[in-house]
Formats: C-alpha cells, structure tokens, sequence
C-alpha cells in the first residue's frame, strides 16, 4: 500500500486526506496543534457563534457539492438569509447602502456627481493588455475612476481580504474582474451579458427542478462543522501536536522527521503533501534544500477580530444586507462588520444581534495588535454613529490572528513558480493550501483535493498476474 504523510491538518490537509482514503492509500497527518481545523474554528458563547475565521462558504461546485453529501452535511446547511451583494459602506461618517439598481444608483449619495459620471464611463475604457499585471487599486482607478477605486474594489480588498489594494494583484487575487473585463470589453457589460444569461438559463429549467444551493452558505454550528465531519472520518490517521521538522528525501521515498513530547521520531513514507502556511516554511528542513525566498516574502498580516453582541433594541440601524466596509479614505480603525445574526440568526440569542468587526491587515497592521481595552473603546466609538448603537455591549470576543490571509501581491508569479519547481525536483513532494487556488474556504478545499489527485495521477497501478 503506498503511504502518504500529510503536514498539516486544516481545510486542505483533511481534504487531501480524505480523497486519498477513498483510494486506500495509507495516510498520516501530522499536526503541529493540538486540534484539528487549523483557521477553521467556531465557538458558542452565551449563545453566540463566534467564527475565528472564516464564517462562510462562497459559491458550490461538484467536488464540494459530492463531499458534502458523502459526509451527510447537507441537511446540517445554511443559507446565507440576506442578499451577500448588499453592502453597507462608509461616505462622510455616514453607512449608504451600495445601489442595487440604475434608479438607486442615480439618488445614492455613496457616490458625488462627478464619480457617478466617472463609473457611468466605464463601457467606454479600453480594455487593459492582458500581458500587463495591475494592482487592485490600479486596475479600479483605471475602470472605474478614484471613487469607484476607493470606495468599491479597494475597499473590497481592505475589508474581505486584509489586504492592500495598492499592491493587492488583480489577476491572481480577483481574476474574475480580469477576466470578465478581457472577454466582454468591459465589467458593466460582462456582468449585464452573465446577468441575462443567469435569466435565460433559470427560464430554461424543466418545471419542478430543484433550485441549486444557495451560493453562500455555512452551518448551524458554524464552519468548523466541516472540519470536525473531516477530522472525525480520519481520526486514527491524525497526530496533533506533532510539528514536522524535517523532510529528507531517500532512495524510495520521503523520511519525515517529527517531534513530540521533545522526543524526535521518523517515518518513511513514499510521498508526502505540504499544507503548512507558507510563513511556516522556514522552520522545516527540507533536503535537498531548494531555494524557498518567493515563498518566505509571502506577507500574512496581523488581523483582529471583535465580536459584539448587542440587544436588538440597542441598535437603530436596520442592519440591512451582509455587511459594512470602511474604506481606508476614511480615517477610521475599523475596516469591516459583519452583520453576523442578520445573515445566520442562530448566531446570536433571541433578540440580540452578533456584529464581527474586522481590524488590521496589510493597511493598518499595528491596529490590529491593539489591547482588548483599547480596540473595544475604538470600535465602539466608531460604530456607535454609523450603525446608531446605545449602551454597552453584552458580549465582547476579541480574537488576534498573528498571521491572517497570505497577500496574491502583484509579483505573485513567482510564488506560483517556486512552488511548481519545487513540486517538480522533489518527486513525490506536494503542495496545497489557501496560497494555490484562492483565499477562500472552498478554495483551500480545492486545492487539497487538486493536490490528491495530482498525487493519485503518478500512482502506476500494478500488472495483473497471468492466471
């Protein structure tokens, strides 16, 4: 049987686990922690779902799809219950919703009469040369002018992926954008072409068809519901608090170098799948050595999270759509919040709501390392004018992540090609994880089950014996 250690037991290294069981392949995952679900986590405090990471799944394909009924999920899902395109976002200390339509966008004071002309010119701009890289911002500034840029997609970067737009890059982090304004000329008419197309396609479906899953969703108990149904299907196959220090490449395969309770262990084993973040690189030994540096200057920025729960009373804004983003124009620490109980109400008790804020990331790294005190007297004196909040919170969560998302920065090419190097002088080595195939849940979960099979592809199945 082929054996395979797996480093790392997040979204990727559970996946990539799983599929490889599905094919008897022995496998064994090795985890520096002392649980299962690396950023995944959820906790329920006084009632409230508290997500240390990720709160949702973004879109379904047939691979999450097939999982998720394999591990008898799908009863246990979600729906998003508001609009995920309805967003709240700050102008003049004030929250406007995001225009959903040509009226509302003609009365929104989100954006000043000359920004509205500057967006409506958008069909007009010449499509960019495809062989040229752009930041986010550059991109923005290009498509949609300065307002467009600062308070659309920049603030979509700042807010959702703690990143910086100025460096953020457009073809590796949104390249969807890219792509839609290299087919259709331009983004307003590529998303009316797949707008229609959406239209033609529902008009088309054989009466009585089941509507496909909403294309954002989680868990009654949150995210970690996916890990833990992974983790619980490997569970003789996991060692926590089992760091990998080394990888040695032998004659027939891999030795891996472990170390528990201070005492170093080896096993050989005949391939092996890396799922480490790629800031954690450099305290694995690695021989043959290959020259890591693109993957060490991968930048994963501090970010806090603070959880708020309010009683419903106390807060006077309708908290209408998803979220509110804080563009960096305007001064403030705050960078997003999440209406949490708005878009899953069994994230907060009966008549409270649960509002995460996000703080830090790549623009503002040192508010992000802010005391519990003092980020909770900002915050509160932020939000208490945009979201018109009364008295003092009833639940408080603050959540410090040393290390956040890895930064797609424009130059991520070489990123992608040291990994591919490294994949092809090492047989028999692996990589995947949330660097490779996107910053999302599903995302990790693709490039976990991309990197299986990729593996299970180099496996020669042996000759059948003559009888």
């Amino acid at each position: 049987m082929v054996s395979v250690a797996i480093i790392g037991a997040g979204i990727s290294g559970l996946t990539a686990a799983y599929r490889l069981r599905q094919h008897d392949v022995a496998v064994t995952i090795f985890e520096a922690a002392g649980r299962a679900g690396g950023v995944v986590r959820s906790e329920r405090l006084n009632d409230y779902l508290v997500e240390y990471g990720p709160s949702s799944i973004e879109g379904i394909d047939p691979i999450t799809e097939e999982l998720l009924r394999e591990l008898d999920l799908e009863t246990q899902c979600c729906p998003a219950r508001q609009p995920t395109h309805k967003l709240a976002i700050v102008r003049g200390g004030r929250a406007w919703l995001m225009p959903g339509s040509a009226r509302a966008f003609v009365t929104s004071r989100l954006f000043s009469l000359p920004g509205k002309l500057r967006l409506l010119r958008e069909p007009l701009i010449k499509a960019g040369d495809p062989a040229r890289e752009e930041s986010v911002a550059a991109f923005a500034r290009r498509r949609l002018g300065n307002e467009g840029c600062d308070y659309l997609l920049s603030t979509f970067v700042t807010s959702v992926l703690a990143g910086d737009p100025e460096r953020f890059s457009i073809r590796h982090a949104l390249l969807g954008l890219s792509q839609v304004e290299q087919r259709y000329g331009s983004l307003s008419k590529g998303f009316l072409q797949m707008a229609k197309a959406r239209k033609r396609q529902a008009a088309g479906s054989a009466p009585g068809t089941q509507p496909g899953r909403s294309r954002t969703f989680s868990f009654e108990n949150g995210i970690q519901t996916l890990t833990d149904a992974l983790a619980a299907s490997l569970q003789e196959h996991i060692r926590l608090n089992t760091p990998v220090i080394r990888l040695q490449r032998t004659a027939i395969g891999w030795s891996v170098t472990t170390r528990n309770e201070g005492r170093e262990e080896q096993m050989d084993v005949d391939m092996v799948i890396c799922t480490a973040p790629l800031y954690q690189l450099s305290s694995l030994e690695i021989e043959p050595a290959c020259d890591i540096t693109p993957l060490k200057e991968v930048e994963y920025p501090p970010l806090s999270l603070l959880a708020l729960g309010f009683r419903r009373k106390q807060v006077g804004h309708s908290l209408e759509g998803t979220a509110l983003f804080v563009p960096v124009v305007e001064g403030l620490t705050l960078r997003a919040t999440l209406f949490s109980s708005s878009v899953y109400p069994s994230r907060a008790p009966r008549g409270h709501v649960l509002l995460t804020n996000f703080i830090g990331g790549a623009c503002n790294p040192l508010e992000a390392q802010f005391s519990t005190r003092k980020l909770l007297a900002t915050i509160l004196r932020e939000l208490r004018p945009l979201l018109k909040i009364t008295g003092q919170p009833t639940f408080i969560k603050h959540i410090y992540l040393s290390h956040s998302l890895p930064q797609y920065n424009v130059g991520y090419d070489r990123v992608l090609a040291c990994i591919e190097e490294m994949e092809t002088s090492l047989p028999g080595f692996f990589m995947a994880g949330n660097y490779r195939q996107g910053l999302s849940v599903r995302g990790a979960l693709l490039s976990g089950h991309e990197a299986a099979e990729r593996l299970l592809s180099t496996l020669v199945p042996e000759p059948a014996l003559d009888r």
